[in-house]
């Protein structure tokens, strides 16, 4: 099994590169060579979102966009997306084209973050709490876990009602918190914004249902440099206990790299896939020499499932529901939680370099180039992947807790087959307008630097 995990991520990881060459060195027949272009970083981006973008014939021309009358590079992606189609909340499809300094996307993409290495995620109006924790940021190496409840942040207080007053604390570089652990005890921090290497597996387990065996495991990101490995040594020791059943926590997982998704699902299909299609990249017409076929590994990975949970919130998006995208067509899959984010689309990261003396001043773009579709050439969720079974994020209980209300959900389904219809937990029990509240509040209170990637808004 490490053999095909490590020769599909290699392999996918140089095709994946291998089309942004291609891509920036005009190797197709139509010559994406500027006219009127000017060395403006405004201008830049709007060339390439003109060339690669999904819909580039909603696109005006330059002489009509006017990129340069725009306040920044920010500005111009942000108007970029609204000549996108609405889905069916009346969003614009495109919420996820962005631009950032090179640097910062070098880091996101290595999965170095330089940020505290917790979430934070308020589960009612008053009570703010520790979401997830990174082992080697500041907070994980103090001891930090999901669950842990914030009293205050630099003296104020954990609530929905300070979200404005918090969000302006967390942009320190260094921060006091007061905490309160399960235990009841409190214990007051302070946390620094080092540089830290993730580790996206944040939680892995092996649970006894029934006489089933059950894998869990907790990926938080398709991004990092550890993140094949991580998913590697995990699969190896559900292996080595021959685990009959699986449950995959993507409910913070926003996404990242397609060629690690790859290696994820090749672990997970069943024989009846092998050397199937996986998905379909599918670009505008003027890079359509660019759509893709994607299929699973013809090498058996050693597991046979006929059935995946998995465990979504509003924060799942692309890559994760790719993946669940891609399986749908050859298993029996089940979300609990929440509807994810609806991100069908995809983009390559292309570089900008502004200059060769300091790279400070470099940039990458990343405008939606192409959508997914799975087997069935199904790929219309830009509204989220709805869930069989809505369960509130637990916050109370850390991850691979058997009664954590999603997961308790999931092995109850495994168990006996069936699901209770409605909701469960605090979904249930707060209203409309709160839930919206929350959710607002929620968002200002993502500190992490791969937030500026996901760009969940």
């Amino acid at each position: 099994m490490k053999n095909i995990l490590e020769q599909t991520y290699i392999m996918r990881k140089w095709a994946f590169v291998s089309t942004f060459i291609c891509l920036l060195s005009a190797c197709h027949t139509k010559d994406p060579k500027p006219t009127g272009i000017t060395a403006d970083i405004r201008d830049s981006i709007y060339f390439y979102s003109k060339e690669l973008y999904l819909w580039t014939t909603q696109l005006p021309d330059r002489n009509s966009f006017l990129p340069l009358t725009y306040p920044s590079g920010e500005a111009v992606i942000n108007k970029v997306r609204t000549y996108s189609p609405l889905n069916g909340k009346g969003q614009h499809e495109d919420r996820f084209s962005f631009v950032m300094h090179q640097t910062d996307w070098d880091n996101i993409e290595a999965g170095t973050e330089a940020d505290f290495g917790v979430g934070f995620k308020l589960a009612s109006s008053t009570d703010l709490r520790i979401n997830y924790a990174y082992a080697q940021s500041s907070a994980g190496k103090q001891g930090v876990t999901r669950g842990w409840r914030v009293l205050h942040i630099n003296g104020v207080e954990g609530s929905a009602k300070n979200a404005a007053a918090l969000n302006s604390a967390l942009a320190q570089n260094t921060v006091t918190i007061g905490f309160q652990k399960p235990d009841g005890t409190q214990q007051s921090l302070t946390l620094h914004t080092d540089a830290y290497q993730t580790n996206p597996v944040l939680s892995h387990k092996i649970l006894t249902v029934g006489n089933r065996k059950v894998g869990y495991v907790l990926f938080n990101t398709f991004l990092g440099n550890t993140a094949v490995q991580e998913l590697q040594t995990t699969f190896n020791e559900f292996k080595a206990q021959d685990i009959n059943e699986l449950v995959v926590d993507l409910r913070y997982n926003g996404g990242g790299r397609t060629d690690i998704m790859e290696s994820f699902a090749n672990l997970l299909v069943p024989a009846n896939a092998l050397g199937k299609v996986m998905y379909k990249m599918q670009w505008n017409d003027k890079y359509a020499s660019e759509n893709r076929t994607i299929t699973f590994a013809n090498t058996p990975s050693g597991f046979n499932f006929s059935r995946i949970v998995f465990i979504t919130t509003r924060g799942t998006a692309s890559a994760s529901e790719l993946l669940i995208n891609s399986l749908r067509p050859y298993m029996n899959v089940k979300l609990i939680g929440d509807t994810t984010v609806g991100k069908p689309v995809g983009f390559p990261v292309v570089p900008i370099q502004m200059s060769k003396s300091n790279p400070a001043e470099n940039y990458v773009v990343a405008a939606v180039a192409f959508k997914n579709v799975n087997a069935d050439n199904y790929g219309d969720y830009y509204d989220g992947l709805p869930v069989d079974k809505a369960v509130a994020d637990d916050l109370t209980k850390d991850f691979g807790d058997p009664e954590e209300a999603c997961l308790r959900q999931a092995l109850t389904y495994l168990e006996t087959g069936n699901m209770r219809i409605g909701s469960e937990g605090q979904s249930a029990r707060i209203s409309a307008a709160e839930a919206r509240e929350l959710r607002a509040a929620n968002q200002q209170l993502d500190h992490s630097r791969k937030g500026l990637y996901y760009q969940m808004r």
